[in-house]
């Protein structure tokens, strides 16, 4: 990898979150998309993305110059007209109002370690490198796990990312400047007293017990009740029964049970495919927030509204798009609960400033 100079601040070029959320997990060709827009937002809004120029400057193959570009377009970030043969004119989707900070001269890296880079800064939280990898198109498995070792040295050597080495030696990388959590995050100091044998019969003392703790609070396993993997010998029937009532994991099982019965009742194939593989985590947040029972019933009647109406085949790329449908939802029945109709909250505030003048 090519070593950068140390940026300063008028080197630093912002990246709108929501246009990178549009184009990953899109393949291989996520990567070469995102150093595109990455580009584009350097050079202002008057700058055309040219194929020889992003092959020239930035290293950009034409090969991954029309992958990205294809992206670019499908998903309607870039809207991108060129009469006869006049000059392309560009325009790029809104931005929205979040967006991450990188040095310019990291533009010259190659795609993948541009790519790599905005994901773990766009994260909220920490991550394993093997999960930003997946969002960019690189395989994490058996011999290609070599790609993502050399691009988590690449960004960590260069201090474009934060990270930390928690339990297992296992990596997590942040955005830059991230304070990781020492609690959560860094294994459990081992005091003299844990090797000393006199002191082997105290609970709060025992090596095995500190790193079970470790574990079982910052490292749960995503895998159902079921396929749990057992706790530590030490751990009581107490924390048995609540690793098996845990609600993430309950709530995962739940959305997973139900993908094939949302599959099937979208006629009118507006969900998209990465709902039903990378994306199905969305799925399980809503289930742990409204319950299983009234997010599958709302979801499966706007899937049917969509059928009359005619919706987009492909136009929902995320399990967010339910939320309002599901909050108007709760709504309703806390005004049912109370006795509520939705006219009688209608023109409440003039009642109540009326008495208000009369007082």
């Amino acid at each position: 990898m090519k070593s950068i100079p140390v940026p300063t601040a008028t080197e630093l070029v912002s990246v709108p979150t929501k246009l990178l959320g549009m184009v990953l997990d899109r393949g291989s060709a996520s990567a070469y998309a995102a150093h595109l827009i990455a580009i584009k937002r350097s050079k202002g809004s008057g700058f055309v993305l040219n194929e020889h120029h992003c092959r020239k400057t930035y290293g950009i193959s034409r090969r991954g110059f029309q992958l990205g570009m294809r992206v670019l377009t499908a998903t309607k970030v870039l809207n991108r007209t060129q009469r006869a043969r006049r000059y392309a004119v560009e325009t790029l989707a809104h931005p929205g109002r979040n967006y991450i900070l990188i040095p310019e001269m990291v533009l010259c890296q190659p795609s993948k370690l541009v790519a790599f880079v905005l994901v773990a800064n766009m994260a909220p939280k920490p991550m394993r490198p093997a999960d930003a990898a997946r969002r960019i198109g690189i395989n994490t498995r058996g011999k290609a796990r070599g790609a993502t070792r050399e691009l988590t040295n690449a960004a960590i050597g260069q201090g474009l990312v934060a990270s930390a080495v928690v339990a297992r030696g296992a990596i997590l990388i942040a955005r830059r400047g991230h304070q990781f959590n020492l609690v959560e995050n860094v294994p459990a100091e081992i005091m003299p007293t844990d090797l000393d044998p006199t002191h082997s019969s105290k609970k709060d003392c025992t090596i095995n017990e500190r790193l079970s703790q470790q574990t079982d609070r910052g490292y749960a396993s995503a895998a159902s009740p079921a396929e749990a993997p057992p706790l530590n010998g030490r751990a009581d029937d107490a924390n048995r029964k609540g690793a098996l009532t845990d609600p993430r994991l309950l709530g995962q099982t739940h959305a997973l049970e139900h993908l094939g019965e949302l599959h099937a009742a979208d006629g009118a194939k507006i969900l998209a495919p990465r709902l039903f593989g990378t994306g199905k985590r969305g799925l399980t947040r809503l289930v742990n927030e409204f319950g299983i029972e009234a997010t599958i019933a709302t979801i499966k009647a706007v899937l049917t509204r969509a059928m009359i109406d005619g919706g987009e085949s492909g136009s929902v790329t995320t399990w967010s798009y339910f939320r309002p449908a599901l909050l108007e939802q709760q709504m309703a029945e806390e005004m049912a609960a109370a006795g509520l109709r939705p006219g009688d909250v209608f023109g409440a505030h003039r009642a109540f400033r009326l008495s208000r003048s009369n007082e």
